[in-house]
Protein backbone atom coordinates (compact mmCIF):
# COMPACT_ATOMS: atom_id res chain seq x y z
CA UNK A 1 0.00 0.00 0.00
CA UNK A 2 1.29 3.43 -0.94
CA UNK A 3 1.63 6.04 1.74
CA UNK A 4 -1.20 8.25 0.44
CA UNK A 5 -3.52 5.25 0.35
CA UNK A 6 -3.21 4.63 4.10
CA UNK A 7 -5.90 6.19 6.28
CA UNK A 8 -4.42 9.01 8.39
CA UNK A 9 -1.14 9.18 6.47
CA UNK A 10 -0.87 12.97 6.54
CA UNK A 11 -1.55 13.18 10.27
CA UNK A 12 1.12 10.55 10.95
CA UNK A 13 3.63 12.34 8.71
CA UNK A 14 3.13 15.72 10.37
CA UNK A 15 3.33 14.19 13.84
CA UNK A 16 6.53 12.28 13.03
CA UNK A 17 8.30 15.43 11.84
CA UNK A 18 6.91 17.48 14.76
CA UNK A 19 4.88 19.82 12.53
CA UNK A 20 1.63 19.03 14.34
CA UNK A 21 1.46 19.97 18.05
CA UNK A 22 -0.26 17.45 20.32
CA UNK A 23 -3.91 17.94 21.16
CA UNK A 24 -7.29 17.77 19.48
CA UNK A 25 -7.60 21.53 19.05
CA UNK A 26 -4.30 21.81 17.17
CA UNK A 27 -5.35 18.94 14.90
CA UNK A 28 -8.65 20.53 13.94
CA UNK A 29 -7.09 23.94 13.48
CA UNK A 30 -4.74 22.31 10.99
CA UNK A 31 -7.58 20.48 9.22
CA UNK A 32 -9.76 23.58 8.90
CA UNK A 33 -6.76 25.59 7.74
CA UNK A 34 -5.98 23.01 5.04
CA UNK A 35 -9.62 23.06 3.97
CA UNK A 36 -9.56 26.83 3.56
CA UNK A 37 -6.31 26.53 1.59
CA UNK A 38 -8.06 24.05 -0.73
CA UNK A 39 -10.89 26.51 -1.32
CA UNK A 40 -8.44 29.34 -2.05
CA UNK A 41 -6.44 27.12 -4.45
CA UNK A 42 -9.57 26.10 -6.38
CA UNK A 43 -10.71 29.72 -6.64
CA UNK A 44 -7.23 30.75 -7.89
CA UNK A 45 -7.25 28.01 -10.58
CA UNK A 46 -10.74 29.03 -11.67
CA UNK A 47 -9.64 32.64 -11.99
CA UNK A 48 -6.53 31.69 -13.99
CA UNK A 49 -8.09 29.11 -16.36
CA UNK A 50 -11.36 30.88 -16.95
CA UNK A 51 -14.25 29.23 -18.82
CA UNK A 52 -12.35 25.99 -19.48
CA UNK A 53 -11.92 25.35 -15.74
CA UNK A 54 -13.30 22.08 -14.41
CA UNK A 55 -13.87 21.76 -10.70
CA UNK A 56 -11.56 18.96 -9.44
CA UNK A 57 -14.04 18.19 -6.69
CA UNK A 58 -16.58 16.83 -9.21
CA UNK A 59 -15.05 13.33 -9.27
CA UNK A 60 -15.97 10.01 -7.75
CA UNK A 61 -15.52 10.14 -4.00
CA UNK A 62 -14.29 6.58 -3.47
CA UNK A 63 -11.96 4.55 -5.64
CA UNK A 64 -14.03 1.37 -5.80
CA UNK A 65 -15.28 -0.72 -8.72
CA UNK A 66 -13.91 -0.40 -12.27
CA UNK A 67 -11.63 2.30 -13.59
CA UNK A 68 -13.49 4.39 -16.22
CA UNK A 69 -10.50 4.65 -18.58
CA UNK A 70 -9.08 1.10 -18.47
CA UNK A 71 -12.24 -0.77 -17.56
CA UNK A 72 -10.25 -2.96 -15.13
CA UNK A 73 -10.99 -3.46 -11.48
CA UNK A 74 -8.92 -1.31 -9.19
CA UNK A 75 -6.35 -2.63 -6.73
CA UNK A 76 -7.90 -3.75 -3.43
CA UNK A 77 -5.50 -1.40 -1.62
CA UNK A 78 -7.29 1.55 -3.22
CA UNK A 79 -10.73 0.38 -2.16
CA UNK A 80 -12.33 3.07 0.00
CA UNK A 81 -9.63 5.67 -0.79
CA UNK A 82 -11.18 8.97 -2.04
CA UNK A 83 -10.01 9.81 -5.53
CA UNK A 84 -9.94 13.61 -5.69
CA UNK A 85 -7.28 15.22 -3.54
CA UNK A 86 -9.28 18.48 -3.45
CA UNK A 87 -12.36 16.84 -1.97
CA UNK A 88 -13.48 16.85 1.63
CA UNK A 89 -13.55 13.01 1.82
CA UNK A 90 -9.88 12.84 0.84
CA UNK A 91 -9.00 15.50 3.46
CA UNK A 92 -10.81 13.51 6.15
CA UNK A 93 -9.12 10.32 4.88
CA UNK A 94 -5.65 11.90 5.13
CA UNK A 95 -6.23 12.96 8.75
CA UNK A 96 -8.37 9.93 9.74
CA UNK A 97 -11.29 11.95 11.18
CA UNK A 98 -15.04 11.57 10.84
CA UNK A 99 -17.33 13.60 8.58
CA UNK A 100 -19.78 14.38 11.43
CA UNK A 101 -17.02 15.95 13.55
CA UNK A 102 -15.83 17.94 10.53
CA UNK A 103 -19.34 19.31 10.03
CA UNK A 104 -19.55 20.33 13.69
CA UNK A 105 -16.25 22.22 13.53
CA UNK A 106 -17.32 23.86 10.26
CA UNK A 107 -20.49 25.06 11.96
CA UNK A 108 -18.47 26.42 14.93
CA UNK A 109 -16.11 28.21 12.52
CA UNK A 110 -19.00 29.88 10.67
CA UNK A 111 -20.70 30.89 13.93
CA UNK A 112 -17.47 32.36 15.31
CA UNK A 113 -17.09 29.81 18.09
CA UNK A 114 -13.73 28.63 16.71
CA UNK A 115 -10.62 30.74 16.19
CA UNK A 116 -8.06 29.52 13.65
CA UNK A 117 -4.48 30.18 14.67
CA UNK A 118 -1.40 28.85 12.97
CA UNK A 119 -0.13 25.89 15.04
CA UNK A 120 3.17 26.80 16.58
CA UNK A 121 5.94 24.33 15.99
CA UNK A 122 7.21 23.08 19.34
CA UNK A 123 10.44 21.36 20.07
CA UNK A 124 10.01 17.81 21.33
CA UNK A 125 11.22 17.53 24.94
CA UNK A 126 10.62 13.92 25.86
CA UNK A 127 11.66 12.82 29.31
CA UNK A 128 12.25 16.37 30.54
CA UNK A 129 10.35 19.29 32.06
CA UNK A 130 10.46 23.05 32.45
CA UNK A 131 11.78 22.41 35.96
CA UNK A 132 15.10 20.98 34.77
CA UNK A 133 15.29 22.30 31.17
CA UNK A 134 15.91 26.03 30.76
CA UNK A 135 15.43 25.92 26.96
CA UNK A 136 12.01 24.37 27.34
CA UNK A 137 11.17 26.88 30.09
CA UNK A 138 12.15 29.81 27.86
CA UNK A 139 9.97 28.48 25.04
CA UNK A 140 6.90 27.74 27.14
CA UNK A 141 6.90 30.74 29.51
CA UNK A 142 7.47 33.52 27.00
CA UNK A 143 5.94 36.99 26.69
CA UNK A 144 2.97 35.56 24.79
CA UNK A 145 2.18 33.25 27.74
CA UNK A 146 2.14 36.10 30.30
CA UNK A 147 0.07 38.31 27.98
CA UNK A 148 -2.58 35.58 27.64
CA UNK A 149 -2.53 34.86 31.39
CA UNK A 150 -3.08 38.53 32.25
CA UNK A 151 -6.05 38.79 29.89
CA UNK A 152 -7.60 35.59 31.20
CA UNK A 153 -7.24 36.61 34.85
CA UNK A 154 -8.55 40.15 34.29
CA UNK A 155 -11.64 38.84 32.52
CA UNK A 156 -11.25 41.35 29.68
CA UNK A 157 -13.37 40.57 26.63
CA UNK A 158 -13.67 42.13 23.15
CA UNK A 159 -16.89 43.80 22.09
CA UNK A 160 -17.36 41.54 19.06
CA UNK A 161 -17.12 38.31 21.03
CA UNK A 162 -19.56 35.45 20.58
CA UNK A 163 -21.21 34.77 23.94
CA UNK A 164 -21.41 31.01 23.42
CA UNK A 165 -17.76 30.67 22.45
CA UNK A 166 -16.46 33.12 25.06
CA UNK A 167 -17.64 30.88 27.90
CA UNK A 168 -15.08 28.31 26.77
CA UNK A 169 -11.66 28.74 28.42
CA UNK A 170 -9.78 27.29 25.45
CA UNK A 171 -11.56 29.67 23.07
CA UNK A 172 -10.57 32.68 25.20
CA UNK A 173 -6.99 31.42 25.38
CA UNK A 174 -6.80 31.00 21.60
CA UNK A 175 -8.29 34.44 21.00
CA UNK A 176 -5.80 36.26 23.20
CA UNK A 177 -2.95 34.20 21.74
CA UNK A 178 -3.90 35.26 18.23
CA UNK A 179 -4.34 38.83 19.50
CA UNK A 180 -0.76 38.84 20.81
CA UNK A 181 0.53 37.44 17.52
CA UNK A 182 -1.28 40.19 15.62
CA UNK A 183 0.12 42.90 17.91
CA UNK A 184 3.62 41.44 17.58
CA UNK A 185 3.26 41.44 13.78
CA UNK A 186 2.35 45.13 13.89
CA UNK A 187 5.43 45.80 16.04
CA UNK A 188 3.53 46.81 19.17
CA UNK A 189 5.40 44.30 21.35
CA UNK A 190 9.06 44.97 22.12
CA UNK A 191 11.73 43.60 24.42
CA UNK A 192 11.14 46.34 27.00
CA UNK A 193 7.44 45.74 27.70
CA UNK A 194 6.28 44.17 30.93
CA UNK A 195 5.47 40.80 29.37
CA UNK A 196 9.05 40.27 28.20
CA UNK A 197 10.22 41.44 31.63
CA UNK A 198 7.99 38.87 33.35
CA UNK A 199 9.34 36.16 31.05
CA UNK A 200 12.93 37.08 31.91
CA UNK A 201 12.16 37.10 35.65
CA UNK A 202 10.43 33.74 35.38
CA UNK A 203 13.38 32.26 33.51
CA UNK A 204 15.84 33.65 36.09
CA UNK A 205 14.17 31.55 38.83
CA UNK A 206 14.34 28.32 36.85
CA UNK A 207 17.78 27.09 38.10
CA UNK A 208 16.66 27.22 41.76
CA UNK A 209 13.18 25.70 41.38
CA UNK A 210 14.37 22.10 41.55
CA UNK A 211 16.32 22.76 44.78
CA UNK A 212 13.30 24.54 46.29
CA UNK A 213 11.11 21.52 45.57
CA UNK A 214 13.71 19.21 47.10
CA UNK A 215 13.82 21.35 50.26
CA UNK A 216 10.03 21.18 50.59
CA UNK A 217 9.97 17.41 50.10
CA UNK A 218 12.83 16.82 52.54
CA UNK A 219 10.91 18.79 55.15
CA UNK A 220 7.74 16.78 54.53
CA UNK A 221 7.65 13.99 51.95
CA UNK A 222 3.85 13.89 52.21
CA UNK A 223 3.46 17.39 50.76
CA UNK A 224 0.84 17.43 48.01
CA UNK A 225 1.57 18.58 44.46
CA UNK A 226 -0.65 21.62 44.96
CA UNK A 227 1.19 22.55 48.17
CA UNK A 228 4.50 22.21 46.32
CA UNK A 229 3.22 24.60 43.66
CA UNK A 230 2.26 27.12 46.36
CA UNK A 231 5.69 26.67 47.98
CA UNK A 232 7.40 27.99 44.84
CA UNK A 233 4.81 30.80 44.53
CA UNK A 234 3.01 29.24 41.58
CA UNK A 235 6.09 29.19 39.33
CA UNK A 236 4.52 26.15 37.63
CA UNK A 237 1.33 24.20 38.09
CA UNK A 238 0.79 21.18 40.31
CA UNK A 239 0.34 18.93 37.27
CA UNK A 240 3.74 20.04 35.93
CA UNK A 241 5.40 19.02 39.20
CA UNK A 242 3.53 15.70 39.18
CA UNK A 243 4.60 14.90 35.60
CA UNK A 244 8.21 15.87 36.36
CA UNK A 245 8.38 13.54 39.34
CA UNK A 246 6.71 10.67 37.48
CA UNK A 247 9.26 10.90 34.67
CA UNK A 248 11.78 9.28 37.02
CA UNK A 249 11.60 5.49 36.86
CA UNK A 250 12.25 5.00 40.58
CA UNK A 251 9.57 7.48 41.68
CA UNK A 252 6.69 5.88 43.58
CA UNK A 253 4.21 6.60 46.34
CA UNK A 254 4.30 4.76 49.65
CA UNK A 255 2.70 4.83 53.09
CA UNK A 256 4.80 6.22 55.91
CA UNK A 257 4.70 3.63 58.67
CA UNK A 258 5.81 4.06 62.25
CA UNK A 259 8.82 1.95 63.11
CA UNK A 260 9.26 0.94 66.74
CA UNK A 261 12.13 2.74 68.41
CA UNK A 262 14.03 -0.29 69.64
CA UNK A 263 17.20 0.15 71.64
CA UNK A 264 20.10 -2.28 71.06
CA UNK A 265 19.15 -4.09 74.27
CA UNK A 266 15.53 -4.52 73.14
CA UNK A 267 16.67 -5.83 69.76
CA UNK A 268 18.69 -8.52 71.51
CA UNK A 269 15.67 -9.37 73.68
CA UNK A 270 13.47 -9.74 70.58
CA UNK A 271 15.90 -12.17 68.98
CA UNK A 272 16.20 -14.17 72.20
CA UNK A 273 12.43 -14.36 72.71
CA UNK A 274 11.80 -15.33 69.06
CA UNK A 275 14.42 -18.07 69.34
CA UNK A 276 12.84 -19.22 72.59
CA UNK A 277 9.39 -19.49 70.95
CA UNK A 278 10.72 -21.29 67.85
CA UNK A 279 12.47 -23.74 70.18
CA UNK A 280 9.02 -24.52 71.66
CA UNK A 281 9.87 -22.79 74.95
CA UNK A 282 12.51 -25.41 75.67
CA UNK A 283 10.02 -28.29 75.60
CA UNK A 284 10.90 -31.61 73.96
CA UNK A 285 9.52 -32.14 70.47
CA UNK A 286 7.83 -35.14 68.88
CA UNK A 287 6.20 -36.20 72.15
CA UNK A 288 2.66 -35.68 70.86
CA UNK A 289 1.77 -33.53 73.87
CA UNK A 290 -0.82 -30.84 73.28
CA UNK A 291 0.00 -27.20 73.99
CA UNK A 292 -2.59 -24.45 74.43
CA UNK A 293 -0.83 -21.22 73.47
CA UNK A 294 -2.80 -18.41 75.18
CA UNK A 295 -2.52 -14.71 74.45
CA UNK A 296 -4.39 -11.85 76.13
CA UNK A 297 -4.37 -8.12 75.53
CA UNK A 298 -6.57 -5.04 75.72
CA UNK A 299 -8.17 -3.79 72.47
CA UNK A 300 -10.21 -0.70 71.58
CA UNK A 301 -13.61 -1.22 69.96
CA UNK A 302 -15.17 1.85 68.32
CA UNK A 303 -18.92 2.38 68.14
CA UNK A 304 -18.69 3.65 64.55
CA UNK A 305 -16.44 2.11 61.91
CA UNK A 306 -16.78 3.32 58.27
CA UNK A 307 -17.27 0.52 55.76
CA UNK A 308 -16.38 0.27 52.08
CA UNK A 309 -18.92 -2.30 50.92
CA UNK A 310 -22.07 -0.18 51.30
CA UNK A 311 -24.60 -0.81 48.54
CA UNK A 312 -27.13 1.51 46.94
CA UNK A 313 -29.82 0.97 44.31
CA UNK A 314 -32.41 3.71 43.86
CA UNK A 315 -34.75 1.48 41.84
CA UNK A 316 -34.90 -0.94 44.76
CA UNK A 317 -35.32 1.79 47.36
CA UNK A 318 -31.74 1.49 48.66
CA UNK A 319 -30.46 5.05 48.82
CA UNK A 320 -26.98 6.25 49.66
CA UNK A 321 -26.48 7.08 53.33
CA UNK A 322 -23.64 8.67 55.27
CA UNK A 323 -22.41 8.95 58.83
CA UNK A 324 -22.06 12.26 60.60
CA UNK A 325 -19.90 13.16 63.59
CA UNK A 326 -18.85 16.58 64.84
CA UNK A 327 -15.49 15.24 66.01
CA UNK A 328 -13.86 11.85 66.37
CA UNK A 329 -13.91 12.28 70.15
CA UNK A 330 -17.72 12.12 69.96
CA UNK A 331 -17.56 8.56 68.62
CA UNK A 332 -17.94 6.17 71.50
CA UNK A 333 -15.32 3.52 72.13
CA UNK A 334 -14.79 0.85 74.75
CA UNK A 335 -11.77 -1.15 75.81
CA UNK A 336 -12.17 -4.92 75.82
CA UNK A 337 -9.83 -7.52 77.35
CA UNK A 338 -9.54 -10.30 74.77
CA UNK A 339 -8.13 -13.75 75.44
CA UNK A 340 -7.61 -16.35 72.71
CA UNK A 341 -5.90 -19.73 72.55
CA UNK A 342 -4.20 -21.83 69.87
CA UNK A 343 -4.13 -25.58 70.41
CA UNK A 344 -1.44 -27.58 68.59
CA UNK A 345 0.76 -30.64 69.00
CA UNK A 346 4.57 -30.62 68.63
CA UNK A 347 4.79 -27.78 66.06
CA UNK A 348 2.48 -24.72 65.68
CA UNK A 349 3.41 -24.47 61.96
CA UNK A 350 1.64 -27.77 61.32
CA UNK A 351 -1.74 -26.27 62.13
CA UNK A 352 -4.03 -26.31 65.11
CA UNK A 353 -7.35 -25.17 66.50
CA UNK A 354 -8.27 -21.70 67.75
CA UNK A 355 -10.42 -20.86 70.79
CA UNK A 356 -12.01 -17.66 72.04
CA UNK A 357 -11.49 -17.91 75.79
CA UNK A 358 -12.71 -14.52 76.92
CA UNK A 359 -13.90 -11.14 75.65
CA UNK A 360 -14.64 -8.86 78.60
CA UNK A 361 -15.39 -5.16 78.62
CA UNK A 362 -13.04 -3.20 80.86
CA UNK A 363 -15.76 -1.64 83.00
CA UNK A 364 -16.83 -1.44 86.63
CA UNK A 365 -19.82 -0.35 88.70
CA UNK A 366 -19.78 3.22 89.96
CA UNK A 367 -21.90 4.36 92.89
CA UNK A 368 -22.94 8.01 92.41
CA UNK A 369 -22.78 10.20 95.51
CA UNK A 370 -25.53 12.44 94.10
CA UNK A 371 -28.19 12.39 91.42
CA UNK A 372 -26.78 12.64 87.91
CA UNK A 373 -29.09 14.43 85.51
CA UNK A 374 -29.26 14.49 81.71
CA UNK A 375 -27.40 17.42 80.19
CA UNK A 376 -28.93 19.70 77.56
CA UNK A 377 -27.16 22.28 75.40
CA UNK A 378 -28.71 25.61 74.48
CA UNK A 379 -28.76 25.93 70.64
CA UNK A 380 -27.90 29.65 70.78
CA UNK A 381 -25.45 30.06 73.66
CA UNK A 382 -24.10 26.47 73.43
CA UNK A 383 -24.22 26.38 77.23
CA UNK A 384 -24.64 22.97 78.87
CA UNK A 385 -27.17 22.81 81.72
CA UNK A 386 -28.30 20.00 84.05
CA UNK A 387 -30.61 21.75 86.51
CA UNK A 388 -34.25 20.77 86.15
CA UNK A 389 -33.55 17.93 83.71
CA UNK A 390 -34.62 14.30 84.28
CA UNK A 391 -32.42 12.13 86.48
CA UNK A 392 -30.17 9.77 84.54
CA UNK A 393 -28.51 7.93 87.47
CA UNK A 394 -30.10 8.20 90.95
CA UNK A 395 -27.93 8.63 94.01
CA UNK A 396 -26.63 5.39 95.55
CA UNK A 397 -27.67 3.09 92.67
CA UNK A 398 -24.61 1.58 90.86
CA UNK A 399 -24.26 1.85 87.10
CA UNK A 400 -21.67 0.46 84.70
CA UNK A 401 -18.86 2.76 83.47
CA UNK A 402 -15.65 2.25 81.50
CA UNK A 403 -12.58 2.44 83.70
CA UNK A 404 -8.83 2.02 83.75
CA UNK A 405 -7.18 -1.42 83.72
CA UNK A 406 -5.06 -2.26 86.75
CA UNK A 407 -3.31 -5.34 88.11
CA UNK A 408 -5.00 -5.83 91.51
CA UNK A 409 -6.40 -2.40 92.49
CA UNK A 410 -10.25 -2.41 92.33
CA UNK A 411 -10.49 1.36 92.87
CA UNK A 412 -13.20 3.04 94.93
CA UNK A 413 -17.01 3.06 94.63
CA UNK A 414 -16.93 6.52 93.06
CA UNK A 415 -13.83 5.83 90.93
CA UNK A 416 -13.77 2.11 90.06
CA UNK A 417 -10.98 0.27 88.23
CA UNK A 418 -10.83 -2.98 86.25
CA UNK A 419 -8.44 -5.38 88.10
CA UNK A 420 -7.00 -8.19 85.99
CA UNK A 421 -6.56 -10.40 89.08
CA UNK A 422 -10.32 -10.55 89.60
CA UNK A 423 -10.87 -11.31 85.88
CA UNK A 424 -8.40 -14.22 85.92
CA UNK A 425 -9.57 -15.55 89.27
CA UNK A 426 -13.29 -15.68 88.52
CA UNK A 427 -13.45 -15.95 84.71
CA UNK A 428 -10.37 -16.87 82.69
CA UNK A 429 -8.72 -19.52 84.89
CA UNK A 430 -12.02 -21.44 85.32
CA UNK A 431 -12.47 -21.31 81.52
CA UNK A 432 -8.96 -22.69 80.95
CA UNK A 433 -9.53 -25.44 83.51
CA UNK A 434 -12.73 -26.40 81.75
CA UNK A 435 -10.96 -26.56 78.37
CA UNK A 436 -8.08 -28.72 79.66
CA UNK A 437 -10.19 -30.92 81.93
CA UNK A 438 -10.82 -34.59 81.00
CA UNK A 439 -13.38 -34.70 78.23
CA UNK A 440 -12.71 -31.08 77.27
CA UNK A 441 -11.64 -29.95 73.79
CA UNK A 442 -8.06 -29.34 75.05
CA UNK A 443 -7.84 -32.31 77.40
CA UNK A 444 -4.41 -32.65 79.01
CA UNK A 445 -2.93 -29.64 77.18
CA UNK A 446 -0.15 -27.56 78.69
CA UNK A 447 -1.22 -23.91 79.01
CA UNK A 448 1.44 -21.36 78.06
CA UNK A 449 0.35 -17.74 78.58
CA UNK A 450 2.03 -14.98 76.56
CA UNK A 451 1.55 -11.39 77.66
CA UNK A 452 3.16 -8.08 76.76
CA UNK A 453 4.98 -5.86 79.23
CA UNK A 454 2.20 -3.34 79.85
CA UNK A 455 2.04 -1.76 83.28
CA UNK A 456 -0.92 -3.78 84.64
CA UNK A 457 0.66 -7.05 83.41
CA UNK A 458 3.94 -6.43 85.24
CA UNK A 459 2.45 -5.04 88.47
CA UNK A 460 4.16 -6.73 91.43
CA UNK A 461 1.15 -8.15 93.30
CA UNK A 462 -0.60 -9.23 90.09
CA UNK A 463 2.48 -10.92 88.63
CA UNK A 464 3.21 -12.73 91.90
CA UNK A 465 -0.38 -13.99 92.17
CA UNK A 466 -0.46 -15.11 88.52
CA UNK A 467 2.87 -16.92 88.85
CA UNK A 468 1.65 -18.82 91.91
CA UNK A 469 -1.73 -19.66 90.33
CA UNK A 470 -0.11 -21.00 87.15
CA UNK A 471 2.60 -22.92 89.01
CA UNK A 472 -0.10 -24.63 91.09
CA UNK A 473 -1.67 -25.96 87.88
CA UNK A 474 1.71 -26.66 86.22
CA UNK A 475 1.11 -23.99 83.60
CA UNK A 476 3.64 -21.46 82.30
CA UNK A 477 3.81 -17.67 81.81
CA UNK A 478 6.05 -16.23 79.09
CA UNK A 479 6.35 -12.41 78.94
CA UNK A 480 7.18 -11.41 75.39
CA UNK A 481 10.00 -9.07 74.36
CA UNK A 482 9.36 -5.32 73.80
CA UNK A 483 7.53 -4.57 70.53
CA UNK A 484 7.09 -8.29 69.86
CA UNK A 485 3.87 -8.06 67.80
CA UNK A 486 5.21 -10.46 65.18
CA UNK A 487 4.80 -13.37 67.61
CA UNK A 488 1.29 -12.64 68.82
CA UNK A 489 -1.38 -15.31 68.67
CA UNK A 490 -3.82 -12.57 67.52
Amino acid sequence: MRRNEKCGWLKALLTTHNFLPPGKDALWCRIMGDYQCQIVAIEAMQSAIGADFKDPRLVSEHGVGKDKRSGRFKNNNKAGVPKGIFTIPYLLHAYDVSRSTFRRYMHDLKEGRMVLTEPRKQTCYRGTSVINNSTMCKERYNARFFFVQEKLVSGEAPDHRHEGAWNNHMARQKYWGSEYDERARRGEMNEKDKYHRLARQHLARQPSIQDDLFDALRANVCTSYRALSRYINGWCTASTIEHWLKQHEDYHLYSKNIKPGLTPENKVKQVQFATHVHNLWGLPRDTGRKILWVMCDEKWFHALVPRTNAKACASLGLHKSTYSAHHKSHIGKVMVHCTVGYLFADDPDLGGEGFLIGCNRCAGFKVPSRDIRIGTRDPLTKKLTYKGNPIKHPKGIPFLVDCNVTGTNPGTPTNPCFPLKTLWEHCLIPSLEKLTAPGGPCEGALVILQEDNAGPHTEGNYHAWMTAAFAERQWRIELQAPQGQSLLVF
